[in-house]
């Protein structure tokens, strides 16, 4: 694979505003490592670009939400409606013909040319084939390139659609220019494993300044916990993160939770008791969600957000998120499947999603992950035998093939292969090979899902802490605010705020906004009447009390010294007297007496603890 880099031009932000960018690239197949999420070269390819362009993406909703920031797109789905883009989970009785929708690809182009605009196409990898073969036909296929966004995502779903993603791949064989792209695409050594992509040219965009991105990484017992503590903080304080930095303090209203399993988001939605109205769930269309929720869509800039979004894989790629300031929560763990977060690309994806520079915790996300011992060396080990055993299956059932000598032997064997692909406990990486019309015609093996397989063992098989530094040092103000939400005394709150006021000032200061306002007012008053609201409210009450209480004080207690037990009982006496209910403290002196100074002082001969009166 050959490796070029391309230097941005300094001062560019997006692709859109470099003149001339087409020009820098390879021709024929070429993988395009962006380098960075959203540099906007989906708005190039389909806006800025004069090439006719076919755009493949690896999920409807980022389909539909491409189809509704580019309306001159024609977006192709064989089983939906037009009707659909605007709301792509609604149920519609109509379901278009095939064909119908195949030559409306080509009325459109034809249309395009007339009118002498650039067509662009928008489809899924599954239906490429579909779009392919009405250009074809029509003789215009010729004339466009393809470019396939997310293309990460063949080796991801590899190991549970590989025979659809292998389709695809052999569809794309052809004299087009085609351009593999991806903010986080495989590094060439990986891509060498496939034969497909080992005779590309594989071009890096070299930024001048990359994104800042800061990963915050932490250690969970449970998702139910984590989510909980989140959760508390949203309902107590009203947001879910805070920063706070020279630019000043920024609290979240909404956050983002990346989430892999729509059962365990459920869970979270049934046990914490959420509502439809805080909660949008972005995943595929097959998924159940529970009672009384429907599947969403990121909503467009400027569009209402909901307090809270539930994000599963099938959903992410690509998909931009506008919310104003809402902070990003990934759940991860290793040792499930569906959960294994590759550090090299669904991480960074995950961090790009959010597009709003004025949103303050764009570039901020914080990775929870289940504390689980990696796989031992032995456990590697087996796992690597058995994906080498199905390698030598595979070769072994290409071989058969092979040697049969009649037609209507290799016909039985492509119908036992073809019987087996639909089905997921495969025992080889065997593939079935179809012709330009789709027929079963040989067998390959399938190059995408060994990779796939040999990637999600390296993902399981390494600790996150490999690639990101766990945070050591608890923050007190992340410490204060977990628990201020976990209980609801006044006196437990009033108390945890006096502490982090007397040890960090600044950070109480953050805070302050978001807490009970009674607390700064009633800090001066801790001396007096400690953390208890009664005795604050009735100190509060009574200032012709208090007053009396310090006349009388600066009577009794004359210039001179003092032991601690001589102050607290004429303390108690006043205070007794003039109708205050407190217990009395000698500490409470320098409220009345201005100077009052606590040390060692002679009472009777004897040097002890006191108080020494101006």
């Amino acid at each position: 694979m050959q490796k070029i880099t391309i230097k941005v031009p300094p001062k560019t932000k997006h692709l859109s505003d470099w003149r001339g960018f087409e020009g820098k690239l390879p021709s024929g197949h070429v993988v395009l490592n962006k380098g960075v999420t959203g540099c906007g070269f989906t708005y190039w390819a389909l806006e800025t670009c004069k090439w006719p362009t076919i755009l493949c993406y690896p999920r409807l909703e980022l389909g539909y939400t491409k189809a509704k920031q580019h309306p001159h797109a024609h977006i192709f789905r064989p089983e939906k409606n037009k009707k659909m883009v605007e709301n792509p989970w609604e149920t519609t009785t109509t379901t278009p013909d095939l064909d119908d929708l195949k030559n409306e690809v080509v009325k459109y182009v034809k249309r395009c040319q007339r009118k002498k605009k650039t067509p662009k196409i928008l489809v899924t990898f599954d239906s490429f084939h579909h779009v392919k073969s009405a250009l074809s036909y029509a003789h215009l296929f010729d004339r466009f390139v393809v470019v396939v966004d997310e293309m990460q995502c063949l080796f991801s779903d590899a190991r549970f659609k590989g025979a659809v993603e292998m389709e695809f791949l052999r569809q794309l064989q052809v004299k087009n220019r085609v351009i593999y792209v991806s903010a986080t695409p495989y590094t060439p050594g990986f891509l060498n494993n496939v034969s497909y992509f080992s005779r590309m040219t594989y071009v890096t965009l070299d930024w001048p300044t990359p994104n800042p991105y800061h990963l915050a990484l932490h250690k969970m017992k449970s998702i139910a916990g984590t989510f909980s503590q989140i959760l508390r903080r949203w309902r107590v304080l009203g947001f879910f993160d805070l920063r706070h930095d020279d630019s000043g303090v920024y609290f979240a209203e909404q956050a983002v939770f990346f989430l892999n399993n729509v059962t365990q988001i459920n869970t979270l939605i049934t046990k914490f008791k959420l509502k439809p109205s805080e909660v949008c769930v972005l995943c595929s269309k097959e998924a159940k969600l529970a009672q009384g929720f429907k599947r969403g869509s990121a909503p467009l800039q400027g569009k209402k957000h909901k307090p809270i979004t539930f994000v599963t894989r099938a959903a992410f790629e690509g998909v931009d998120f506008h919310h104003p300031n809402a902070a990003t929560f990934i759940f991860a763990n290793t040792h499930v499947d569906a959960m294994a977060l590759d550090t090299t690309t669904d991480l960074p994806q995950i961090l790009g999603r959010q597009r709003l520079d004025s949103n303050p915790f764009k570039y901020y996300a914080h990775l929870f992950y289940v504390d689980h011992p990696t796989l031992t060396p032995e456990e590697i080990q087996a796992e690597q035998d058995a994906i080498e055993a199905r390698v030598q299956k595979t070769k072994e059932e290409i071989g058969l093939f092979n040697r049969q000598g009649s037609l209507d032997d290799k016909a039985m064997l492509l119908d036992l292969f073809l019987e087996r692909e639909a089905k997921t406990d495969h025992k080889s990486y065997l593939q079935v090979a179809r012709n330009t019309y789709g027929v079963a015609c040989g067998v390959v093996e399938n190059e995408l899902e060994h990779a796939a397989d040999l990637r999600a063992l390296e993902i399981r098989s390494t600790p996150y802490s490999k690639f990101y530094s766990l945070s050591q040092s608890a923050d007190p103000l992340e410490q204060f605010i977990d628990e201020y939400c976990a209980t609801d005394k006044f006196a437990r709150r009033f108390k945890l705020y006096a502490n982090l006021h007397a040890d960090h000032p600044d950070a109480a200061t953050v805070i302050e906004p978001r807490i009970d306002p009674r607390f700064p007012l009633y800090l001066p008053l801790v001396p007096i009447c400690g953390y208890n609201e009664e005795r604050i409210k009735a100190y509060l009450a009574a200032p012709q009390a208090r007053e009396e209480a310090a006349r009388q004080v600066k009577a009794l207690l004359t210039p001179g010294s003092y032991s601690r037990a001589e102050v607290k009982k004429v303390l108690q006496g006043v205070y007794d007297a003039v109708g205050l209910k407190k217990k009395a403290k000698s500490t409470d002196l320098p409220t009345f007496i201005d100077g009052a100074t606590e040390k060692r002082v002679y009472v009777e001969g004897k040097r002890v603890w006191g108080w020494v009166v101006p």
